[in-house]
């Protein structure tokens, strides 16, 4: 049985940047998406999870996703268009989730985003730009923010870029 069978998409700027050329999704449906967010922790690599405020944040296709119990809300979304595409996505990979939750343990612990000091110790500092940002403190930001992923900087090794991973993941991988 899916998780989410009918909603509906409406697009808005975001209250923070009036005359942004970005928008936000918000998808309305029935139901209670409260029981499935400590899934989506325990499945998740990266995002931030508070389970006091029963809200999960995490990244899905270049767009920030926010998930509370009865409310999605999908960021940086260009048109319409995109919106419904983007939005179908997101639906099928919940519904995919929830399809297979046996097989996932749940997390119900508290994830926030590692330090960007922490991601930038690791780093190599030499402001390259071969990962297309300004610099490497630029990138450890990205990064921890869910903005960029580890893969962009072409001066880490495997064992720093597994370093970073367990900043992210903990023991979990």
């Amino acid at each position: 049985m899916s998780l989410i069978t009918n909603y509906k998409l409406e697009l808005f700027p975001p209250p923070c940047f009036l005359g942004s050329a970005f928008w936000t999704g918000k998808v309305d449906f029935d139901g209670d998406l409260t029981e499935f967010l400590p899934y989506l922790n325990g499945y998740l690599k990266k995002r931030i999870y508070n389970p006091v405020a029963k809200t999960i944040i995490f990244n899905f296709e270049n767009h920030k996703v926010s998930i509370r119990p009865k409310e999605v809300k999908i960021s940086n979304i260009k048109d319409k268009e995109e919106g419904e595409v983007i939005t179908r996505k997101l639906i099928d990979f919940l519904n995919e989730l929830w399809d297979k939750k046996d097989s996932i343990t749940p997390d119900y612990e508290k994830k926030e985003p590692p330090k960007v000091l922490d991601i930038y110790k690791i780093l190599p500092k030499t402001n390259c730009g071969n990962c297309s940002h300004a610099s490497c403190f630029v990138f450890a930001t990205k990064l921890s923010q869910g903005d960029a992923e580890i893969y962009e900087c072409s001066e880490l090794d495997k064992e720093e870029k597994e370093q970073i991973e367990k900043l992210f993941w903990g023991d979990k991988q």
